[in-house]
């Protein structure tokens, strides 16, 4: 099986959690709300949750931020786009082809929303 955990080379066991940072910008102009989606098995539904999320915002690519997804350990792994597509992070905070590390997460700002992935 060709999973996204597979596509990225990173290993994942049953006891794996990923969690999703997302900002959310209710007004242009304004600091962003911090929205967590917590309790992810897998990237897959990483992506499945950010997708939930921004719909359920109704705001449009301009308010809802990338999704950064984390590890347990706190490590920025990937990085889940507006039309929900599952990028891995560069070295420079971009997005490019996978690259064993990354960056510390964002400093928090105002955390608003913490969604939990129900488990299926």
């Amino acid at each position: 099986m060709n999973t996204a955990e597979d596509r990225l080379g990173y290993q994942v066991d049953q006891r794996t959690r990923f969690k999703v940072r997302v900002e959310i910008f209710e007004e242009l102009s304004e600091t962003p709300s911090v929205n967590w989606i917590r309790g992810c098995r897998t990237l897959e539904e990483a992506q499945r949750g950010y997708v939930a999320l921004r719909e359920e915002t109704g705001y449009g690519a301009s308010q809802v931020g990338f999704g950064h997804v984390f590890d347990e350990a706190g490590q920025l792994i990937a990085h889940i786009s507006y039309n929900g597509r599952l990028w891995a992070p560069s070295g420079e905070g971009g997005m490019s082809p996978w690259r064993p590390g990354g960056k510390d997460p964002p400093s928090e700002r105002v955390q608003k929303n913490v969604v939990n992935v129900p488990q299926v």
